[in-house]
């Protein structure tokens, strides 16, 4: 498992305007750095899990509760206070992919084992 964080708000560093120009107006976002954490499982046969998505936020509040529901099926959707895989997230891993993956990993190998 590889953890990284992806900005949804990158503030520019740089931008372009003519020479002659005073003032140069940017958008900017709050200090707030809004992030979330992105973690990606690869198997050693290569074969990726489905992503899981840490936010910030409470567990069961707002975004929870309102937005993630209309996000795309397939990763796992998880809220921590400060968007980090802590104990409790790892657990909610476990329990919605690594089983899953485990269960279908034992099926397979019934179905190989019956087939001989």
């Amino acid at each position: 498992m590889d953890q990284t964080a992806v900005f949804f708000s990158m503030e520019r560093k740089r931008t372009l305007e003519l020479a002659e120009q005073k003032t140069i107006h940017m958008q900017s976002s709050t200090s707030d750095m809004k992030r979330a954490t992105v973690a990606v499982t690869v198997t050693a046969s290569g074969h990726q899990l489905p992503l899981t998505v840490i936010f910030k936020g409470e567990p069961g509040g707002r975004i929870e509760q309102d937005e993630i529901k209309h996000y795309s099926a397939g990763p796992l959707y998880a809220m921590q206070k400060k968007a980090w895989m802590d104990e409790a997230v790892m657990l909610q891993w476990v329990d919605k992919i690594l089983c899953d993956q485990l269960m279908l990993f034992r099926c397979y190998c019934w179905i190989r084992i019956a087939a001989t």
